[in-house]
């Protein structure tokens, strides 16, 4: 343990891991098969201040039940902002656009969707925070 903690060693195969280097390397986003689906899922904050929460803006993939974490550009965004790097993201991966319908994100769907050639779809939680 020394020896990766203080040495920087990258140890493979060490017993009592969580995860192995083949699990690892099957969720690296360069294993996505080309047909997988992707996703944007977008979590819009209820207000932009200071002490407010981020938004979530989170890319992944799915595909026979796997899915990979492709990027999170989740932050504390403008609406502008927002409506900027949803669109860059999807439309650069060519992918479906979820937005939470609670706390703006009905605001959030007309402005992504208005003039737009991405897909945009309302979902709701099924759980809370």
């Amino acid at each position: 343990l020394g020896e990766q903690e203080l040495g920087g060693a990258i140890l493979i195969g060490s017993p009592g891991a969580v995860w192995s280097w083949s699990q690892i390397r099957r969720c690296s986003p360069d294993a996505v098969p080309a047909r997988a689906r992707k996703i944007l899922a977008v979590d819009p904050a209820a207000k932009r201040k200071k002490d407010s929460d981020d938004s979530g803006i989170v890319l992944a993939a799915e595909h026979g039940g796997t899915c990979w974490i492709l990027g999170d550009y989740s932050g504390h965004h403008s609406p502008a902002e927002m409506r900027d790097i949803v669109q860059r993201i999807a439309i650069d991966n060519r992918c479906e656009v979820l937005v939470e319908d609670n706390q703006g994100g009905d605001y959030l769907r007309e402005v992504l969707g208005a003039g737009s050639r991405i897909e945009v779809r309302a979902v709701s939680a099924v759980k809370g925070k």
